[in-house]
């Protein structure tokens, strides 16, 4: 097995790294995760994930045959985030709209799904057309997140609920990959995933209500591990500032922290603008409306603090690295055990997705 690629611990991210010796094509990495299954699964608790780097995997159906290597039971059209999105095989997907040139705010770390019931267990990213600047993926260590929280915060969370009330558009939901008819369709599909009430408010809005752990337990780890989005601004995203200051910051350099400020508070100022118009125009029969950062409690009142939110925040970046995700390279991502985000990025960027089975998640 050794002698097949080379297995590295990287000085720059947590990830385990594995590279070819020489043969860099699809078929030779297929055929040694064939070989090396119970290796991989052992390995992607151990680390939290695989970036598997220098390989030369040319397609969105080469990047799925990969996938399904690791994780057999691949989800295709998860209900609650990938109606709209474009499909490239059965079971890839792109995760952003390639029209969009330029992002210059990160996307935040976060569980896939974490808003929901049920999780994919593995989350692969593939990039068919990296970004010509930035784009990198980030990634967080849930584990270390949990171990850096302030004391009185984990005994606050520990066995404790977070609570999310998702709305979504009939357009935006999809049951058994048909946009829903009926309400009996609907309902069943909450059941499904662990929708606590499922509750019609409009014609074609559905309110599904979850509760979601807010620190979990993993097969194989001996302490806690931090997991969900109660971290989330209910009001102004000061989250995303705080994305902004340290991605920039990440870059180096005193020029990029004047562009986090400036971005800032440019930020700052559409986030009060859409707030103070969506308190008189808030127009929810809008097809595009999703609610996925919806108003996260805990389920039984206990408030979450501003500077709460502020130290997991803080928390998850000291836990992050950056994985510059080259043409042909892969990471595969326990999505219990580690969050991912985006860098700020300039230029078309084509980035593929591949969901793992879906499963509960079972509380610390």
């Amino acid at each position: 097995m050794s002698q097949a690629v080379k297995i590295t611990e990287s000085p720059d991210h947590f990830l385990l790294q594995i590279e070819p010796l020489q043969d860099t094509s699809t078929s030779h990495l297929k055929q040694w995760l064939k070989e090396s299954h119970s290796f991989i699964q052992e390995k992607m608790i151990e680390y939290g994930g695989i970036y598997f780097k220098g390989f030369d995997v040319e397609t969105a159906q080469d990047f799925e045959d990969i996938a399904i290597e690791i994780d057999p039971h691949l989800c295709d059209r998860h209900p609650f985030n990938c109606s709209t999105r474009t499909w490239h095989t059965k079971y890839t997907c792109e995760v952003a709209n390639p029209n969009i040139k330029k992002s210059l705010i990160p996307k935040g770390m976060h569980n896939e799904d974490a808003y929901v019931g049920k999780i994919p267990k593995t989350i692969f990213f593939h990039p068919l057309e990296p970004s010509k600047e930035g784009g990198e993926t980030l990634v967080a260590d849930c584990r270390k997140i949990y171990r850096l929280l302030p004391e009185k915060l984990k005994k606050k969370l520990r066995g404790k609920a977070m609570r999310n009330d998702l709305v979504m558009h009939d357009e935006a939901l999809l049951v058994n990959g048909r946009i829903p008819k009926s309400m009996e369709a609907i309902e069943q599909l909450g059941a499904s995933h662990n929708s606590k009430e499922t509750v019609r408010i409009s014609d074609n809005l559905t309110r599904f209500r979850f509760e979601i752990p807010a620190v979990i337990n993993c097969e194989g780890c001996p302490d806690p591990v931090w997991f969900n989005l109660i971290y989330i601004a209910p009001t102004l995203s000061y989250n995303t500032y705080i994305d902004t200051w340290f991605a920039y910051s990440h870059l180096g350099g005193c020029l990029n922290k004047l562009r986090a400020i400036r971005i800032i508070f440019s930020t700052l100022y559409k986030d009060i603008k859409f707030w103070v118009k969506s308190l008189f125009n808030r127009n929810p029969e809008d097809p595009n409306y999703l609610s996925e950062v919806g108003h996260y409690s805990l389920t039984d009142g206990t408030k979450i603090s501003f500077w709460e939110r502020v130290q997991i925040n803080l928390a998850i970046w000291k836990s992050a690295a950056v994985v510059p995700l080259k043409k042909g390279e892969i990471v595969a991502l326990d999505n219990r055990l580690t969050s991912h985000g985006r860098m700020p990025f300039k230029g078309r960027r084509v980035f593929l997705a591949a969901l793992g089975s879906l499963m509960d998640v079972s509380p610390a």
